[in-house]
């Protein structure tokens, strides 16, 4: 009996072992194809993105011990973010480490979520769809709060090929994320043989039916009218924010080029971001060097309007910097600002809004801790819209074109075009981090419909159509003139959805654990009946 018990025993050992080594092979071939395919999808083509997270469910939805299987698909985030972010280890190796990590953690809290909901609400329908609300819920979560880090919104991976999401002017990125994740799902059905022929059939029409829709939208767009084109500069250079030069003799040495000029007439000269930084304050700037330069480069320039990036500094009691000026000291704020002159004696100001995580901005409630940051404030009451001849024109600085939700949500109906200030001296020698900024910000002509036009400093200088098609590009390493046009045009309906994506997707999660209770009630009805 002693023998029986003690074979039995070490049988039990020998498939416990044997079936640890089958998981952890699983989990190691999921990872390395996990890994590849998202090589493929970022660096490849964006198509094979429609199966690159089915490694990622065949470890979500195994059941395994919560230690184990939070570190397995902590591991797999962390693969994810290194794979397309691998750039912010190698530019700033502390904070690109801790940046992925703690990002990699926060991947994890829609699978928390769904979790929790299928423990303690007791799903038993629509388990998938609920992860899906919540993931997507997540995705939006984290264009709206202060830590801000969209960059690897999934939708974005479309950023080098946006011809083939044109719906994204209805849908938006979230939307894009919705379709590739619904199409993993269904590609993950197929690969465990868990779905019939009509299954198969429900995955390609997913995958093919919004391909042949972007097709129709791309043609019926082509041929909308348009109300005009208006003539701009995009300047770039490739100074640092804290260079050798002061503003004026770098202001100087731009003027060089424009005044050599021979083109037709500019609507607008745009000039990067934060390339005037040297005491500008808002009560002094209409009486320094620089703006009288401005004012007379309005001539020489031949340009209606000039609009350039600044970093503005605004009195405040209680701001957060402090300056001693003839032993006096006071308390000011420093913003992220464009600033536009013309003619005229007034200067337009537009305040950047969304920053970089803790690089750019530390909320108040964090105030205590002790950041290397820039240090800008915001001000979400300033507008984001300059007019320039009768032309309505969106304004964004750099890291504002990466949130899809920010950006719709400030466009309005009368908008024409979009216009970007950007800084890209923070990428270093990583032109693929520049390269994915550019992409990205492509989608944003795709969702909202309207052309870009973007300055740059150490960075891309280009213009891209309504379709997200780029129509001029350049990469700048001094000081360089880009004439070009744009076609004016009216927003796409997407910023008018925007407000409705919250409540929207809460109802949906609400119908899902709704009719599961239901559901739950109609089964146990007849069961009590028969009993009696």
């Amino acid at each position: 009996m002693i023998k029986l018990q003690n074979i039995i025993h070490k049988g039990l050992s020998i498939s416990k072992t044997i079936c640890e080594e089958h998981e952890s092979t699983i989990f190691l071939g999921s990872w390395i194809l996990f890994a590849i395919l998202l090589l493929a999808s970022w660096y490849i083509h964006p198509l094979f993105s429609l199966c690159s997270f089915v490694p990622y469910l065949v470890n979500l939805f195994r059941k395994k011990q919560p230690i184990i299987y939070y570190l397995r698909l902590y591991v797999l985030n962390i693969t994810w973010n290194l794979t397309v972010t691998y750039w912010l280890c190698l530019i700033r190796p502390s904070k690109g480490i801790g940046t992925i990590l703690i990002n990699s953690f926060l991947f994890l809290m829609p699978v928390f979520l769904w979790q929790g909901l299928n423990k303690y609400c007791k799903l038993k329908y629509g388990k998938p769809a609920a992860l899906l609300i919540l993931w997507i819920l997540f995705e939006y979560g984290h264009h709206i709060w202060d830590f801000s880090w969209t960059w690897l919104t999934i939708g974005n991976v479309f950023g080098q090929s946006p011809q083939w999401v044109s719906w994204y002017s209805y849908f938006g990125v979230l939307g894009g994320s919705t379709w590739i994740l619904c199409c993993n799902y269904l590609v993950y059905l197929v690969s465990q043989k868990a779905v019939s022929q009509t299954g198969k059939v429900v995955l390609i029409t997913t995958i093919l039916l919004p391909l042949l829709f972007s097709i129709v939208i791309v043609k019926v767009k082509i041929r909308q009218p348009d109300l005009g084109q208006k003539n701009i500069l995009l300047i770039g250079t490739a100074e640092k924010g804290e260079g050798n030069f002061s503003d004026i003799r770098r202001m100087k040495m731009i003027d060089t080029i424009l005044t050599k000029r021979t083109g037709k007439n500019a609507d607008i000269a745009i000039l990067p971001e934060s390339i005037l930084f040297e005491n500008v304050w808002l009560n002094r700037f209409p009486e320094s060097e620089v703006f009288r330069q401005f004012k007379s480069s309005i001539k020489t320039w031949r340009a209606d309007h000039i609009i350039v990036g600044a970093v503005l500094n605004v009195s405040d009691t209680k701001g957060q910097h402090e300056e001693e000026r003839m032993g006096i000291k006071r308390r000011y704020n420093q913003y992220n600002a464009a600033l536009k002159i013309d003619n005229s004696d007034i200067i337009r100001i537009k305040l950047k809004k969304v920053f970089v995580p803790v690089e750019e901005y530390i909320p108040p409630y964090l105030s205590f801790l002790n950041f290397d940051s820039f240090g800008f404030s915001k001000e979400l009451n300033n507008s984001d819209i300059f007019e320039a001849n009768h032309q309505r024109y969106f304004i964004g600085i750099c890291y504002e074109a990466v949130n899809s939700i920010f950006l719709a949500s400030r466009l309005n109906k009368n908008v024409n075009a979009m216009v970007l200030l950007s800084s890209e001296a923070f990428f270093g020698s990583m032109e693929v981090g520049r390269k994915q900024y550019m992409n990205i910000c492509r989608l944003r002509c795709v969702e909202n419909n309207l052309s870009l036009l973007k300055s740059s400093n150490n960075g891309i200088v280009f213009s891209a159509d309504h379709l997200g098609n780029i129509v001029n590009e350049k990469r700048v390493y001094g000081n360089y003139l880009m004439e070009t046009t744009t076609i004016l045009r009216r927003p796409s309906v997407y910023h008018l959805l925007v407000p409705y994506i919250f409540p929207l997707l809460l109802f949906a999660l609400s119908c899902v654990i709704g009719s599961n209770i239901y559901l739950q009630k109609q089964i146990k009805g007849p069961m009590h009946k028969s009993e009696i």
